[in-house]
């Protein structure tokens, strides 16, 4: 109810009232979750463990709060497996604790707390459309937003047909080092003194990509590699629809409990398993004294 459902204590605690007759306060239910991580800690760890073994791992990360201060709850993510952590900072430290496989790409967007956390990346395509789609800044004129948009658009046609070229000629690192080529070509990084950009959006959308170059066309590279995150992005919908209801977290021990019941949870759901049963098969034969 409270991790596969997003229901509070006391909504859960109602239910039990109004179905079971059963009167179970809200601070038990709360005791019993938070009870939960000392049960649930091998098998987290094991999730842990095989994202850390992965070809590639979808990466995103959210606000979180306990006790009013903003923590950061993260998400690496695979085809099977879902892992979250909530750390109290979202830095390089702390992305540098999953330690990924040497051969592992990580598909995340250009925060920089990411930068270093894998030899190959790929970087989101979706983050960056919706970045070139909303300027920060006012244009100048007509003519500067013009400009912005004809190189914008540009860029979107590269990528569209880089999609393409991926399907029809075959994953190559030939291919992804052709269109990194003509990516800094519409850049303007080739000729600098015929291609220059002008205009505070323009220059920075060009410095963003820039920062991450060489991370925007891994996805030629390799079969398997998604341009876009939308797989984290996915993954970590549900715990934001939680924050929503819940707000926070009001102990520690509470918190990483609920990292634990999430990431099973949402393993189990990309697995097709019922996350009731795999929460059975779990607790079971502990309380029964058989491990």
């Amino acid at each position: 109810m409270f991790t596969a459902f997003n229901l509070s204590e006391d909504k859960i605690s109602e239910l039990f009232r109004m179905i079971f007759k059963l009167d179970i306060s809200p601070g038990s239910i709360s005791n019993t979750l938070a009870r939960l991580k000392e049960y649930l800690k091998e098998d987290y760890k094991k999730l842990e463990q095989e994202i850390e073994k992965a070809k590639f791992v979808h990466r995103d990360d959210t606000g979180w709060r306990k006790n009013g201060e903003t923590n950061w709850l993260s998400v690496a993510s695979t085809a099977n497996t879902v892992y979250f952590k909530i750390n109290k900072r979202l830095n390089a430290q702390n992305a540098k604790k999953l330690k990924l496989a040497k051969d592992c790409v990580q598909i995340s967007d250009a925060h920089p707390a990411y930068n270093n956390t894998c030899k190959e990346q790929q970087k989101d395509w979706a983050h960056l459309s919706r970045l070139a789609k909303k300027p920060k800044h006012y244009f100048k004129d007509k003519k500067d937003k013009q400009d912005y948009e004809k190189r914008v658009s540009k860029i979107m046609k590269l990528y569209s047909q880089a999609k393409k070229d991926k399907l029809s000629l075959g994953c190559s690192k030939k291919l992804q080092e052709e269109y990194d080529a003509k990516l800094l070509e519409i850049l303007g990084e080739k000729n600098k003194r015929e291609n220059r950009w002008f205009g505070k959006n323009a220059l920075s959308l060009k410095q963003y990509i820039l920062k991450q170059q060489g991370k925007w066309f891994t996805f030629l590279k390799y079969e398997y590699v998604a341009p876009t995150n939308n797989k984290a992005e996915r993954d970590i919908r549900h715990p934001v629809i939680k924050r929503k209801i819940s707000q926070q977290n009001r102990s520690t021990t509470h918190m990483h409990s609920y990292e634990m019941q999430a990431s099973l949870y949402m393993t189990s759901k990309t697995r097709g398993l019922e996350y009731s049963q795999m929460l059975q098969e779990i607790i079971t034969p502990q309380l029964r004294g058989e491990i």
